[in-house]
């Protein structure tokens, strides 16, 4: 029986409206940079980045930021 807090840490986990650190780059988003989850799908997430933009990683490629 896991608590929201316990799932917050676990690595690879994520769920809609989580804070999230990019881990690598791409042609949206760099590595450092903090968004919020808005889709969660088979593969990829779809973050909003803090400047607007839209991408997507997948969890793998994110972790956790601690506001």
């Amino acid at each position: 029986k896991n608590t929201s807090q316990e799932r917050e840490k676990e690595e690879g986990i994520f769920k809609i409206g989580d804070e999230v650190k990019l881990k690598t780059k791409a042609k949206y988003g760099r590595k450092g940079d903090i968004g919020r989850v808005e889709h969660v799908g088979k593969v990829f997430l779809t973050i909003r980045l803090d400047s607007g933009k839209t991408t997507t990683r997948q969890p793998q490629n994110l972790s956790h930021h601690k506001a």
